[in-house]
């Protein structure tokens, strides 16, 4: 869909919530414009996480709402909502297609320029292969919150960076099988006892 002859290109770089919501916006307000959201993980992964487990786009490989609830660490009832028996992820996704906004997983934009038109030609690697093409687009949108290749991607376009400052208590934790966890808020859990 990248490649359609004279059409306006909006690629958003990051699948999370204000990429998303960036993309849809884009569309309300363009609707010619064909829009195309790139994501190296799982679009809307923080907002599972972080937003109760309710994402209904990040689970994708599950078409049957009710298999999926039931194997949801934290038991199937918060996944039972009205919400999640109406909107599937399979839902979820075809209304993203409907509405013109495609999404590209396991694509990785490692590199942007301008070029004299004023477009942007990206760099997008295909993950795990990290088989490389180039891309011209006409708008740009870098929505990749705390990861810091979108400051990468950022200064790259001669952009100077403040450096981000944590603006809740962070862990720095060594342990791979956490880094997805990164930017995630968890509410203290403790016991009160009376003596």
């Amino acid at each position: 869909m990248l490649s359609q002859l004279n059409e306006e290109k909006l690629v958003v770089v990051g699948g999370g919530a204000a990429g998303v919501y960036g993309a849809i916006h884009a569309k309300t307000i363009a609707p010619h414009l064909n829009v195309v959201i790139i994501e190296k993980g799982k679009p809307l992964s923080k907002v599972k996480i972080s937003g109760g487990g309710r994402c209904n786009v990040t689970n994708g490989h599950c078409a049957d709402n009710l298999i999926l609830a039931e194997n949801y660490p934290r038991g199937h009832k918060e996944l039972r909502g009205s919400f999640f028996n109406v909107h599937g992820p399979v839902d979820t996704m075809s209304w993203f297609t409907s509405h013109g906004v495609e999404l590209k997983t396991k694509k990785n934009v490692t590199a942007v320029s301008v070029l004299s038109d004023g477009k942007f030609l990206l760099e997008i690697k295909q993950l795990p292969s990290g088989s490389a093409k180039h891309v011209e687009v006409d708008y740009l949108l870098i929505a990749t919150g705390s990861n810091r290749q979108g400051y990468q991607l950022a200064s790259q376009l001669g952009h100077s960076i403040v450096e981000p400052m944590p603006s809740l208590f962070t862990f720095k934790i060594e342990d791979l099988r956490l880094r997805e966890l990164s930017g995630v808020k968890y509410l203290p859990i403790f016991e009160l006892l009376a003596f």
